[in-house]
């Protein structure tokens, strides 16, 4: 269908225009929501204890555990490491995807996330999913 006149199509996001697309000029679907998953971090709080800005789980892990159970903004509260808000539909799933992700599709999305594109086995009981499950917990 082409988009309506009374929608306003362009004020969606155009990453999700383009898969509600499929980059055609028709519109397969309208997107009900998105998001993206994005890591703020204080740039001062790492300099402070010469920390690095974390570039993978593993690194995220190590500068969390650092920063954990310290007073690194000076109230005089022991503050976390790291602060993940649940998903307001499943729990903590997209965290424990977007863990697991970067370990499965290294060589892009074909690879699949969750399921292998072979036989659609879920990826929890390989090795990769075994260290995203114990990156998680």
């Amino acid at each position: 269908a082409s988009p309506s006149a009374s929608l306003d199509y362009q004020g969606i996001h155009p990453y999700f225009r383009s898969l509600a697309s499929h980059n055609s000029p028709l519109v397969k679907y309208l997107p009900l929501d998105g998001s993206a998953q994005v890591l703020y971090y204080r740039r001062d709080v790492l300099g402070a204890r010469r920390l690095p800005v974390p570039r993978t789980w593993g690194e995220l892990l190590h500068v969390a555990a650092a920063l954990n159970d310290s007073d690194w903004n000076g109230d005089g509260q022991r503050d976390w490491g790291i602060c993940i808000e649940p998903d307001t539909d499943c729990g903590y799933s997209n965290v424990l995807g977007a863990i697991l992700a970067p370990m499965t599709q290294h060589t892009g999305t074909a690879q699949g996330a969750l399921l292998s594109p072979v036989d659609l086995n879920p990826f929890w009981s390989s090795e990769a999913g075994a260290e995203a499950l114990a990156m998680f917990a």
